[in-house]
């Protein structure tokens, strides 16, 4: 934990409440992609924001996120049907995977196994929502 607060960063530099200012090596999760605030990115967000801030595609789709999915699955290298989703986090990536198997699992024993696995170990794959019961 740094002994400053941020007030302001840019690129790589980031500058305190003090006006201080320091090379950013620890930056947040997908910020050294493209720096602080990189134009590119800012007048992406700022478009986005112009035209809707967010919709859960499940209940009402948008062209983007279609268009994205169809480029990963034209690059994919996969033989056969692809399907291509979108998570916030990690988290949410497991417990639609855990879904999926319970619509393919659910009568066989694999089922079982796997979701006491996934339950014990990644404690987040919606036990919960889907009845308490292994």
């Amino acid at each position: 934990m740094c002994d400053f607060y941020a007030q302001t960063a840019e690129n790589s530099t980031i500058t305190d409440i003090e006006g201080n200012q320091y090379i950013d090596f620890a930056a947040g999760i997908a910020v050294l992609n493209t720096g602080h605030r990189h134009p590119r990115l800012v007048q992406a967000v700022e478009a986005q924001l112009q035209a809707f801030t967010h919709t859960a595609y499940q209940i009402v789709p948008y062209e983007s996120y279609v268009s994205l999915a169809e480029k990963i699955n034209a690059v994919a290298p996969i033989d056969g049907k692809r399907k291509t989703t979108f998570f916030t986090t990690g988290a949410e990536a497991v417990e639609k995977r855990g879904e999926n198997c319970t619509r393919t699992y659910r009568a066989s024993w694999r089922y079982r196994i796997w979701r006491w696995f996934s339950w014990s170990y990644l404690h987040d794959d919606g036990v919960n929502r889907q009845g308490g019961t292994l």
